[in-house]
């Protein structure tokens, strides 16, 4: 069996959603889980939105050629043969009583028994946690990604597949687990990376583009 794990250094990006209707558990402890049914052994899908469950006599062949399944289920996410579509996707909603940063796992595999590529990324209230990357072995993955910052309230994770053609392709993924890993001190300045475009609310100076006058970028890139 092929194994591999990567893991991410911090994100610092706060994540914030609105008008979500999701799960309402709320938690606060260090090592709390904020996902339910992240190995999908309940046999459903629910509730998580999008794809769908299977077992290892899935048509699709999650265990064919490299063993996948942890216990009898694992997740599908199929990008079926539809040009309009860009990606497919499974979501979860969750809410966090206090801001915190969280830590998730997971594992996936394509599937091996159609010789096309797949596509996925993992978003979180659509911002990319997990760039994409592209599936065209039998391997079978372990990623993670540490220190994502989570707001107080609603977040959605999603993981989104796609393909480079229009023929049917499918990720599987498993062990899926986003654990609180406890609570940030909030940022107490406003707009310090000067993205705002404006030095307001700063006093004194100005901001410069990467073009500016100034060349902030001239000999080596400065300009986050």
């Amino acid at each position: 069996m092929n194994w591999k794990l990567i893991t991410v250094k911090p994100i610092m990006a706060a994540f914030r959603v609105f008008g979500i209707i999701g799960m309402t558990t709320l938690h606060a402890a260090v090592g709390d889980e904020f996902l339910v049914n992240g190995d999908f052994e309940t046999g459903s899908n629910a509730p998580w939105t999008g794809g769908s469950v299977g077992n290892s006599s899935s048509a699709y062949g999650p265990n064919q050629n490299t063993t996948f399944i942890s216990g009898t289920y694992c997740g599908i996410i199929q990008r079926p043969f539809d040009a309009s579509l860009v990606y497919a996707s499974k979501s979860q909603t969750f809410t966090v009583a206090k801001a915190c940063y969280a830590k998730l796992s997971w594992k996936c595999k394509r599937r091996t028994n159609n010789n096309n590529s797949v596509y996925y990324r993992v978003t979180v209230d659509g911002r990319v946690i997990w760039d994409e990357e592209k599936f065209t072995g039998n391997e079978v993955w372990l990623r993670k990604v540490d220190n994502i910052k989570l707001g107080a309230g609603e977040h959605t994770l999603a993981f989104q597949v796609r393909t480079d053609n229009n023929v049917d392709s499918t990720l599987f993924i498993d062990n899926v687990s986003l654990r609180n890993m406890g609570t940030y001190v909030t940022e107490l300045l406003v707009n310090g990376d000067f993205e705002f475009g404006r030095n307001s609310p700063w006093t004194g100076g100005h901001i410069n583009a990467p073009t500016g006058g100034y060349e902030p970028n001239y000999d080596t890139t400065f300009v986050s």
